[in-house]
């Protein structure tokens, strides 16, 4: 990631995604006291309103966005052997595993 995007622009990149994972999470949290979680119908009805499943992708998206730049930003600063390109490789496949999962289990409701 460091090839494509110089420090400055990740660091531009990963702040913006805070201030996005903020937003979001209020949205979310603020949305989840108009209905009663606890009633499985009525929760499966919120989901499967468009806006509300587009905003609980794009909050995984943004949380994930957020998490992978901060590991890389660890493996970067800690790790200084082969082992840091194996490290990234395996970050990356778990987060696009997880994305997909994600995507899949959405599908799914």
């Amino acid at each position: 990631m460091k090839l494509i995007f110089s420090e400055k622009i990740l660091w531009v990149i990963q702040r913006l995604s805070a201030i996005t994972n903020l937003l979001l999470l209020l949205w979310f949290v603020l949305s989840l006291n108009n209905f009663d979680i606890l009633n499985y119908y009525e929760t499966l009805m919120w989901i499967k309103v468009e806006t509300n499943m587009l905003l609980i992708v794009f909050v995984f998206i943004s949380i994930l966005l957020h998490a992978s730049m901060g590991v890389s930003v660890i493996i970067d600063d800690y790790v200084h052997s082969n082992l840091k390109n194996i490290l990234l490789i395996l970050k990356n496949f778990l987060a696009f595993l997880f994305i997909f999962i994600l995507g899949f289990c959405l599908y799914l409701i």
